[in-house]
């Protein structure tokens, strides 16, 4: 059977334009986590900082405006890329490949 220039996996044909677009697919799904990450990790840890320095802060006279401040200018925006690097690796995990038809379960590549 001709596969037109591309490769046969399994009972499909993969063509160059279904390779490119599973790659593209994967980049989407990338980028989008990575948003998500973002927007999720940013006012997670603004909040947990916040916290965290009107518990253990030693400032008395001003104490909330040193845990805001704290919060949105400095533990918000690490909570941000923490958030970006985890949505770049978990998005970035593709979903794992049936086994092959014409191969028997359990041998090698």
């Amino acid at each position: 059977m001709s596969t037109l220039g591309g490769v046969r996996g399994g009972d499909r044909e993969e063509t160059p334009y279904s390779i490119w677009l599973r790659a593209r697919t994967t980049q989407v799904r990338r980028t989008l986590f990575a948003l998500l990450g973002l927007i999720v990790g940013y006012p997670v840890f603004a909040f947990v900082g916040y916290w965290a320095i009107e518990l253990f802060s030693s400032n008395g006279f001003d104490r909330s405006l040193e845990a805001s401040m704290t919060a949105i200018f400095a533990i918000g925006p690490a909570g941000a890329i923490v958030g970006l690097v985890a949505g770049l690796i978990i998005g970035g995990r593709g979903k794992s490949q049936p086994p092959s038809a014409d191969k028997p379960h359990g041998e090698g590549p």
